[in-house]
């Protein structure tokens, strides 16, 4: 498959989780409205549809959030707007958790350390990556030796 749809299919299903996520997020919040409404006499339930909201409340502000990121990474790739980069793997404890964010990688040119999700990239080894600007969701392009 060739990097740059194996790059667009990544983003697009974290678009799908967040849009699912969210879309569950506000029935939640519906049905919560909906019982903190009916259940005027139970302030057991009044409370308990309270908290619940305000979960939910939050966890939609950052799905949005995370939306509107991938939203724009897609565009970016749509418009052939994609970052390369060469990099050395630096800090593999998440890749050993089988963690893919948050892992620490090098960038070759800079020397500067930058976090970024990115597949295909194996400890003590150079790699040039196609990754995308606001997600820093990237793949390994080519093996650098």
């Amino acid at each position: 498959m060739h990097a740059k749809e194996a790059l667009r299919r990544r983003v697009f299903d974290k678009f799908k989780t967040n849009l699912i996520v969210g879309l569950i997020t506000i029935l939640s919040i519906g049905i919560s409205t909906f019982d903190l409404i009916k259940s005027s006499e139970d302030q057991s339930l009044a409370i308990f549809s309270i908290i619940i909201l305000i979960i939910a409340s939050v966890i939609l502000i950052f799905n949005i959030y995370f939306i509107i990121i991938t939203s724009l990474d897609l565009r970016l790739l749509k418009q052939d707007k994609v970052n390369y980069m060469k990099i050395r793997l630096i800090n593999d404890y998440n890749l050993k958790k089988n963690k893919r964010s948050n892992i620490k990688y090098l960038n070759i040119d800079t020397n500067e350390e930058i976090y970024l999700d990115i597949v295909g990239v194996l400890p003590n080894n150079n790699y040039k990556v196609m990754y995308l600007k606001y997600s820093k969701t990237g793949v390994a392009v080519e093996k650098l030796v």
